[in-house]
C-alpha cells in the first residue's frame, strides 16, 4: 500500500575520493616532474658522495609518487565485481616476473597446484607483487631468498594461507606498528606508504595480514577468504 525507500548520504565519500585524486595526482604528475629535474642537476655535482646522497634520496621519493598512483588504481579497481582466480597462478607469475627483473634474487613457491577463490586478481597480484619486492628490494644478503607457502594443512577450507618468509633484516616493528594502531601521528608513522598499500588490499579483499620475526628475517602471512 505504499513505498519505503532507502537513502544514503555519500558525499562525505565522493569527497574523500576527491582529495585523494587530486592527492595522487600531484605525487605522480608535479613531483615526478620536479624530481626529474633534480637528478638531472644532481649529475652535475662533483663531489661523489654527495651526488650519490642526493640521487638515493630522490629515487626515494620517485618510488613513493609511484605508490600513490598504485594506490589511486587500487581505488578504481575497488569497484570492480569479484572473479574467481587461482591463487597459485598469480603467485607463481608474480615470482617467476621479479626472479627475471633481478640478478641475484631467487623465489620459490609451495603450493597446491590450483588454488581458486573468489577475489579481485588485479588486486591480488598487486598484493602479491607488493609483498616480493619489499622482500627483494630490502634484502641485504647477497643472494636473496623468498620462500612462498600457500596453504597449511592447519588452514580452514574457507581460508587461503600466504606467507612470505625471506632471509632479510627483518622489517622494523615502526614500520609495521601504525597498521595495528589504524593511523599514524608526528611520532608514530612509517617511512612510506608500501605496508599501508598492503594493508588497504588484504582489507578490501576480506583478510587480515601479520608481520613476525623468522629465522633469518621476516614471515609475512596473509589470510584471505576463499
Amino acid at each position: 500500500l505504499g513505498q519505503t525507500l532507502l537513502l544514503r548520504d555519500v558525499t562525505q565519500q565522493e569527497t574523500r575520493e576527491q582529495r585523494l585524486e587530486v592527492l595522487t595526482r600531484v605525487l605522480r604528475h608535479n613531483l615526478r616532474n620536479d624530481l626529474d629535474t633534480i637528478l638531472a642537476y644532481a649529475g652535475e655535482i662533483e663531489d661523489p658522495t654527495v651526488r650519490t646522497a642526493i640521487r638515493s634520496k630522490v629515487k626515494d621519493l620517485v618510488q613513493t609518487g609511484e605508490k600513490a598512483r598504485d594506490i589511486e588504481a587500487m581505488l578504481s579497481m575497488s569497484h570492480e565485481s569479484q572473479t574467481t582466480g587461482d591463487v597459485a597462478e598469480v603467485i607463481r607469475t608474480v615470482a617467476d616476473q621479479l626472479e627475471a627483473d633481478t640478478d641475484n634474487a631467487t623465489v620459490t613457491v609451495e603450493s597446491p597446484e590450483q588454488v581458486t577463490i573468489h577475489t579481485h586478481r588485479e588486486l591480488l597480484e598487486r598484493l602479491v607483487t607488493e609483498l616480493l619486492e619489499n622482500a627483494i628490494e630490502h634484502n641485504d644478503q647477497p643472494t636473496p631468498r623468498v620462500a612462498v607457502t600457500v596453504g597449511t594443512a592447519e588452514t580452514p577450507k574457507e581460508v587461503v594461507e600466504i606467507e612470505i618468509a625471506d632471509n632479510g633484516p627483518g622489517i622494523p616493528e615502526e614500520e609495521y606498528a601504525p597498521l595495528d594502531a589504524g593511523t599514524e601521528t608526528s611520532l608514530n608513522h612509517g617511512t612510506g606508504v608500501g605496508l599501508w598499500l598492503v594493508n588497504w588490499i588484504v582489507a578490501h579483499l576480506g583478510g587480515d595480514i601479520e608481520f613476525a620475526e623468522g629465522a633469518t628475517g621476516t614471515v609475512v602471512t596473509g589470510r584471505l577468504r576463499a
